[in-house]
């Protein structure tokens, strides 16, 4: 069956999220699905002593659509986030930055950033390993995989792999490491405990994506390209499946619950539900919003959240019956979703805004409110009112706690600055809300007018620095209040009063007269200018550019003489040579 293509346009923007390796991939269309080449068999994964017995799933929860979902709280990081890992030892977040090419680590009890780790070329895909206390970091440009020390949190070893790694996947119990290779169609199997490649698996075309299942010994390789997901046996590295989904599956997670793998197909919007015991699909899920690219499943509550990169939203899927219950506003372009169960959220990571939103569900009461400001000098004074309370700050949020309900607000004015929005309304519904409060500083208009110029003109005004030139009327510059020295200059001959002096600048636009006056013997312009009259400057007065232009013409008229001279001497030593040849012999008779 023939498979209807998309634009280069948008792959090319669509891959650009996960890194330039892709775009370049990407950029010949995605063709039908192709059949995965068999895998050579390897060597079993599974330490000494451990069973290969698959782990008997637990009965999923009870369906949890009453639940509300939302925002709990966001934080910056670094530019274009697009995956997270969760250190369970220390609480720390690491996020991959893919434009700045860095590791954000952020204390989830503060939400605050406590270093920045530098890392490859476009890192993608992260995960944490408990056995070895390391984070795995793909780069998906510069190649190879990142391996951060989480002791030092500084990276402590490198591991080559295929060509442009992107996904990863962990099996705990092995303390194995599957690596999902964009550019080589291929997975690299890493050791955990050596860092060292001990196994390199076929798999679709442009695998993307992978997920590890344990209670089947399963890894799940999401195929971009081929538009399906290779399954391959985690004991031996044989890939015993190859499953078709939607268009350019990007993320891929396993509801370990009830047994399900969830593929979020980017291009035809949608989600493949995979039963993980018989491989075959059992349903696909239309996405509300549009451009799914990441997924995770939350086994305290029985839902998939699913990050809709063009919709700026993550759709919420029941468990239990495969249908969209809730959307929630996140950040710009959400790509990456990482579930933390002991915490009951998933980090949400917003490529395009640069920042991580913590979603779960709705906590016990009350909500904090924060007011945030931007554009006061640091330690400026600020303070916002909120239903008769006021709240106060010298520095960057001012908090509030509150039940759920309606509340009015507003911003108490800082002198010289404008702010907004001034006042307004919040509704708290479950979840904390945040409220983004600009200052800008007001700025006021000094208006330099002149008088006496001919027309057309040039004149200036150099205020504090910086210089203006007009050759009309007038000038207008614009500055906050305060006392600013200004000089005013032309281009003739003409006297300036004042020539400087000093404008303050308190609350209100300011005015300020330049009279030109034309110099005795000189003065400038011809009857009908500004000025009247005609004059010729004197010549201690004149600009550079006229001295330069005499210059050059006196040059040309002295080297014109010298070569007339040599033109006329020439001709008259030709004239003498011919005039002294001998005498002329007498005429024969």
């Amino acid at each position: 069956m023939s498979r209807v293509t998309t634009p280069r346009s948008v792959k090319g923007w669509v891959f650009g999220l996960i890194g330039l390796s892709v775009i370049a991939l990407l950029a010949t269309g995605i063709p039908a699905a192709a059949a995965v080449p068999g895998a050579s068999a390897g060597a079993s994964h599974a330490p000494a002593g451990a069973t290969d017995t698959a782990p008997a799933r637990a009965a999923g929860p009870s369906p949890s659509d009453s639940l509300i979902y939302g925002v709990r709280a966001q934080f910056r990081v670094g530019s274009a986030p697009v995956a997270s890992a969760f250190d369970s030892a220390t609480g720390n977040l690491y996020v991959t930055n893919s434009k700045s090419n860095n590791v954000s680590v952020v204390s989830t009890s503060t939400d605050q950033l406590v270093t920045t780790i530098e890392a490859g070329f476009n890192p993608t895909g992260t995960l944490y390993d408990n056995a070895t206390s390391s984070v795995y970091v793909a780069n998906s440009v510069s190649g190879g995989i990142s391996v951060i020390n989480t002791s030092t949190e500084r990276v402590k070893w490198s591991v080559s792999v295929g060509l442009a790694p992107v996904g990863l996947a962990f099996d705990a119990a092995t303390d194995t490491i599957f690596v999902t290779n964009t550019g080589s169609n291929n997975v690299s199997v890493i050791a955990g405990a050596t860092h060292s490649v001990i196994a390199n698996i076929p798999a679709g075309d442009q695998p993307i994506a992978a997920a590890f299942d344990a209670a089947t010994d399963s890894v799940y390789v999401a195929n971009a390209r081929s538009a399906n997901v290779t399954v391959i046996n985690a004991e031996t590295d044989e890939v015993t499946a190859n499953v078709g989904v939607g268009d350019a599956p990007m993320g891929v997670a396993v509801d370990t619950e009830n047994g399900e793998v969830y593929v979020d197909n980017l291009l035809s919007n949608s989600t493949t539900v995979i039963n993980a015991t018989t491989n075959a699909v059992v349903s696909t899920i239309s996405e509300a919003g549009a451009g799914p690219t990441g997924l995770a499943y939350d086994n305290t509550t029985n839902v998939i959240l699913v990050a809709e990169s063009l919709s700026n939203q993550t759709d919420v899927i029941s468990g239990s019956t495969n249908s969209i219950v809730q959307r929630v506003n996140v950040g710009l372009s959400p790509v990456g979703v990482d579930f933390v169960g002991s915490q009951g959220v998933a980090y949400i990571d917003n490529a395009a805004s640069d920042n991580v939103s913590v979603v779960g569900t709705a906590a016990a009461p009350p909500y904090a409110i924060d007011f945030t400001e931007s554009g006061l000098p640091s330690g400026s004074p600020w303070q916002v009112t909120l239903n008769g309370t006021a709240g106060s700050s010298s520095g960057g949020t001012i908090a509030f706690f509150e039940d759920d309900g309606t509340y009015t607000y507003s911003v108490s004015p800082v002198l010289d600055y404008a702010v907004a929005p001034a006042s307004g309304n919040i509704t708290v519904d479950g979840f904390p809300v945040t409220i983004a409060i600009t200052f800008t500083e007001s700025l006021y208009t000094i208006q330099f007018n002149e008088t006496g110029l001919p027309n057309a003109t040039l004149w200036s005004v150099t205020l504090a620095g910086t210089q203006a030139t007009t050759s009309g009327d007038g000038l207008q510059l614009t500055a906050p209040n305060g006392t600013y020295n200004y000089t005013v200059a032309n281009r003739l001959n003409y006297s300036e009063d004042p020539s400087s002096g000093s404008v303050t600048v308190s609350g209100s636009n300011v005015a300020v007269l330049i009279t030109f006056s034309s110099n005795p013997g000189g003065g400038g312009g011809s009857g009908g200018g500004k000025g009247g009259g005609s004059s010729i400057s004197s010549p201690g007065s004149w600009p550079f550019w006229v001295w330069a232009l005499i210059a050059v013409v006196a040059a040309a008229v002295v080297m014109s003489v010298v070569y007339v001279a040599r033109r006329r001497s020439a001709k008259g030593s030709s004239a003498s040579g011919a005039g002294s040849s001998g005498p002329t012999p007498p005429p024969s008779s």
